[in-house]
């Protein structure tokens, strides 16, 4: 991929070209490297939460315990 240009997804024939996009996330990437120096990052647009379908004697398990069920899907 060519500075300059986005990937345009798993069913995009070609990059498409962004103005502006590319500094954008340079930008973020430099923050995220001065504000957490050593630290593993990844950089998401779209994130998919699903909640688990639970039944009440499995909701009365997990909600003592003080957890949440979501299941987190990052998607581009």
């Amino acid at each position: 991929m060519n500075e300059g240009t986005v990937d345009g997804g798993i069913w995009s024939e070609a990059p498409t070209s962004v103005p502006g996009k590319l500094s954008f996330r340079e930008a973020v990437v430099r923050l995220v490297v001065e504000r957490f120096p050593n630290k593993a990052y990844c950089l998401v647009e779209n994130w998919i939460v699903f909640r688990a379908a639970l039944t009440q004697d499995e909701l009365a398990k997990v909600n003592p315990a003080g957890h949440l069920l979501l299941f987190v899907l990052p998607t581009k």
